[in-house]
Order: C-alpha cells, then sequence, then structure tokens
C-alpha cells in the first residue's frame, strides 16, 4: 500500500502543484485586469477632468461674455441719457434766452446753412409775433432773397424753401443732425 500512497501523495501533491500554479495564474491574471482596469479608470477620470474643465472655461467665456454685453449696455443706456440730458439742456437754454439773443442765434443759423437763391422762411406762430420787425430783410441782406411765408411752422427754428427744396433749420433737426457729436461727447464723458 505504500506504493498506492505515494502514488496517491504524488498526485496530491501534483495536483496542489497545479492547483497553485493555477491559482498564482489566476491571482496574475486578476492583478492584469487589476492594472487595466485601473489604467482605464484613469483614463476616464483624466478624460472627464478635461470634460469639466472644457465646460467650466465655457461656461467662465460666456459668463465673461454676458458681463462685456451687460457692461455695454450700460455704458451704452449712460451715454443715452448723457445726450438727452445735453440735448433738453441745450433746448432750455434756447428757449430761455432773451428776444434779441434768440434771433441772433436764427441769424447765425442762417449765415452758415442758407443759399444764396430765392426762397420763402417759414416761423411758428411765436417767432412771427415776436421778431424784429426788419428780420426777414436782414437775412436777405446776409444771402438770397427771403420772404416770409404765411404758413406757420410747428416748431422753434426756420424752413426756408427753394422752390420744392427745403433747407431744415428747426432745433429738433438740428439736434437729430449733431446727435452723433454729442453722443460722441457724451462717450468721451462716460469713460472717463
Amino acid at each position: 500500500m505504500a506504493g498506492l500512497e505515494l502514488i496517491t501523495g504524488k498526485i496530491i501533491s501534483d495536483a496542489v502543484m497545479t492547483a497553485e500554479s493555477k491559482k498564482a495564474d489566476a491571482l496574475e491574471l486578476i492583478e492584469g485586469i487589476k492594472a487595466e482596469y485601473s489604467a482605464e479608470e484613469e483614463k476616464i477620470k483624466a478624460k472627464a477632468a478635461e470634460d469639466i474643465a472644457a465646460v467650466n472655461e465655457q461656461a467662465e467665456e460666456s459668463a465673461k461674455a454676458l458681463l462685456n454685453a451687460k457692461e455695454r449696455e450700460a455704458i451704452l443706456a449712460t451715454e443715452n441719457a448723457v445726450v438727452a440730458e445735453i440735448i433738453a439742456e441745450a433746448k432750455a437754454r434756447i428757449m430761455n434766452l432773451s428776444t434779441d439773443e434768440y434771433f441772433a442765434l436764427l441769424t447765425e443759423i442762417y449765415k452758415n446753412n442758407a443759399e444764396d437763391m430765392e426762397g420763402e422762411i417759414l416761423l411758428s406762430a411765436e417767432d412771427k409775433k415776436n421778431m424784429p420787425q426788419d428780420f426777414v430783410e436782414s437775412l436777405s441782406k446776409i444771402k438770397g432773397k427771403l420772404t416770409l411765408s404765411d404758413e406757420d411752422l410747428g416748431q422753434k427754428g426756420f424752413v426756408v424753401r427753394y422752390g420744392r427744396v427745403e433747407l431744415n433749420c428747426t432745433f429738433d433737426a438740428i439736434f437729430e443732425d449733431k446727435y452723433n457729436t454729442f453722443s460722441d461727447i457724451a462717450s468721451g464723458c462716460c469713460k472717463e
């Protein structure tokens, strides 16, 4: 029986060795899988970190762009408010001029804008009532030949008609024409 025990012992010993070898192979395979998994996990974490960084960067850029747009909007609103104040102040000053100063201003505007041709001048009913007696004649001495229109202008300033062409020198038209100049002034004020 000793031979049988020897054979059995050998079989068991070989089986244990085979089992140990397979166990070692299995552990090695498990370690390899763990290493691959760990490497893949690191890749996934790195990709997730990149994606989060990209999303954060994009969100930051979007927030900056929105903030810049809001700042530009606020600056523009301030500039527009300043322009409105400049125009309102200028109109108020004009409306508060003495009669002599007011018609001297109209004369200067006419001198700087009129054509040397025949035409008719339109004034508001209030301006017709307050104008100096020789106002239209004095303008005719500067440029062209003017007659006073029977038609009343609905606003301050004047319009000169040269046939079908009109020279609009109402204060509303002048301020509208100068709006960009006032905007540039306001823009300079708002940037300081």
